[in-house]
């Protein structure tokens, strides 16, 4: 079993891993911006992303996400700010040079050479690593032989420690959506890099798909050590695969941390709403909406979220709450799930039976670390 990730506050104030303080590199930007004509696409963009780590980065359509993976990868040049990586500041780096460093990405909208085969397609980034030069490569001087044999090796040795060999002769264009997928992270590997930035790697794929694309990114983190930086629109993923999340709106980080506690306590609206949409508990507000009887409370009762944290769940809060404090409890919905192996238990229920003894028990489950939001009260 995996520990909770642990954070700690560099000088920057920007959170990093506790494992990862003393490792290098750490790919860092420091006050990031980007201006196009007056509008700013990234602002004030501060993250830290230390070595071995899974970070997400989440935000609605527009949020400026993929802007700052054009900007970390040199395809734009930062109006303000600062890149470093292992220190040192990027910003006269060309995009050829950026990935030299070890920074490598895959793209939103797939961009493969879909005429080309797949084993093709991983040739074709290896490019920047040969170094038989032009003269060779028309010649066929002796190093022109021995960088094509080392680069099909590393191309057979990618494609079958990924489970795509059988794929190797056919056209990039012609595999499976999911395939493509899995291709474009296969050749992002190709440039041997330190940190993989992927962009919505798990945009219209099907649960299997899905969580194939996770599996493959978890065992690149375990397995050979690579940094990850996951551009998401699904809280889910965060979930699934993340330690550290950051939260964008309008070009801005409004909220970053730890996956458990974003998930525990959001505190941004918008981060409100993503966690809200990987929840079971999000039946609430169509319920809600139809007017269901279920969740309509009565003059003497609340409508009530609570959320259980690790150091509470399994505890007899609810039955204490009911004894104790002459309580009833009526549950509407309920749920437990586990996130970087520590339980995370929700629950919206109706509670009744006088407005003292119901502002008692959630003063007492506020005690106890159960988080409480009344999303309705009858008596109003």
């Amino acid at each position: 079993m995996t520990t909770k990730t642990k954070l700690v506050k560099r000088q920057s104030s920007v959170l990093l891993p506790e494992r990862d303080i003393d490792k290098s590199p750490v790919l860092e930007c420091v006050g990031l911006g980007v201006t196009f004509g007056g509008l700013k696409a990234v602002e004030d963009f501060d993250l830290t992303i230390g070595r071995t780590e899974i970070a997400g980065l989440i935000g609605p359509n527009g949020a400026g996400k993929t802007t700052v993976f054009n900007l970390l990868t040199k395809v734009y040049q930062p109006t303000a700010g600062a890149i470093l990586l292992d220190g040192k500041d990027t910003h006269s780096m060309t995009t050829a040079q950026v990935n030299k460093a070890g920074i490598a990405r895959t793209f939103q909208n797939i961009r493969l050479f879909n005429d080309l085969t797949v084993a093709e397609n991983l040739m074709v980034a290896m490019n920047d690593s040969v170094r038989y030069g032009l003269a060779g490569s028309i010649l066929h001087f002796p190093r022109y032989a021995r960088e094509e044999h080392i680069a099909r090796e590393r191309t057979e040795e990618l494609l079958s420690i990924f489970h795509m060999e059988s794929h190797a002769d056919e056209r990039a264009g012609s595999l499976p959506y999911g395939a493509q997928r899995r291709l474009e992270i296969v050749r992002a590997l190709a440039t041997n890099p330190r940190y993989l930035l992927c962009d919505e790697a798990t945009s219209a794929l099907d649960p299997d798909a899905t969580e194939a694309i996770l599996n493959l990114l978890r065992d690149l983190n375990r397995k050979l050590g690579l940094t990850i930086v996951l551009i998401t629109h699904e809280m889910a993923v965060i979930k699934s695969i993340c330690r550290r999340v950051a939260v964008m709106e309008n070009g801005r980080v409004v909220e970053e941390g730890d996956v458990y506690d974003v998930f525990a306590h959001p505190r941004a609206a918008i981060t409100r709403r993503f966690v809200a949409s990987a929840s079971a508990l999000s039946k609430v507000d169509k319920l809600i909406e139809e007017g269901s009887a279920l969740v309509k409370p009565a003059a003497d009762e609340k409508l009530v979220r609570l959320t259980f944290h690790k150091d509470c769940v399994g505890e007899h809060v609810i039955s204490t709450v009911s004894r104790e404090f002459g309580v009833d409890i009526n549950i509407v919905l309920a749920n437990v799930e586990v996130i970087e192996d520590n339980p995370l238990g929700g629950m919206v229920a109706l509670l009744g039976g006088g407005e003292k003894q119901v502002a008692a028990a959630l003063n007492y489950l506020n005690e106890n670390h159960v988080y409480t939001e009344v999303i309705a009260d009858g008596s109003i």
